[in-house]
């Protein structure tokens, strides 16, 4: 991810053109992030998550540094809760074809147990997701249900980021 100014951005562009990288589209972009686990604001990380949740714990906060906006939350979670919350990011595999929607809901064991923050079809995997789950179904391997306007569809949980798919 580079942060830059939007004023740079065409040079920018054009020094990578330069350099040999390839355009993609934002639909491959998008891919490529679930596969990773890349969490980003607007989607997996909003106001009402914890960065513990989101697992940008080593990349989004300072144990070292004064106080912050949040920090007692956070130190209560680690310190009193040891660190478990009640639910986590995941990587989902779904079955079937086409793009799983944000906010479609994951459900196993006949309950609601989280929801779906991104979806893309990747080239590699076809249709992968990140949501949230509930603690007791973190596990990779882990057969759940993604219910979204369209139908129900099974979805496994898999580890961040994604292993390599075997050729």
């Amino acid at each position: 991810t580079v942060y830059i100014a939007s004023a740079m951005a065409g040079a920018l562009r054009k020094a990578l053109a330069e350099g040999g990288a390839l355009p993609v589209d934002d639909l491959a972009v998008t891919a490529a992030r679930i596969e990773a686990g890349y969490a980003v604001y607007g989607a997996e990380l909003t106001d009402d998550i914890l960065p513990l949740e989101a697992g940008v714990e080593a990349r989004a906060i300072s144990f070292s540094k004064g106080c912050y906006v949040g920090q007692e939350v956070i130190i209560r979670v680690l310190h009193r809760g040891h660190g478990r919350v009640v639910r986590k990011l995941v990587g989902l595999s779904v079955t079937g074809e086409g793009t799983v929607a944000p906010g479609a809901v994951l459900r196993a064991s006949g309950r609601d147990i989280g929801f779906v923050t991104s979806g893309a079809v990747s080239p590699r995997r076809g249709p992968v997701a990140l949501g949230y789950a509930h603690r007791d179904f973190l596990e990779p391997g882990t057969i759940v249900e993604v219910a979204d306007g369209v139908g129900v569809r099974a979805a496994t949980i898999v580890a961040l980021p994604m292993p390599p798919v075997a050729r």
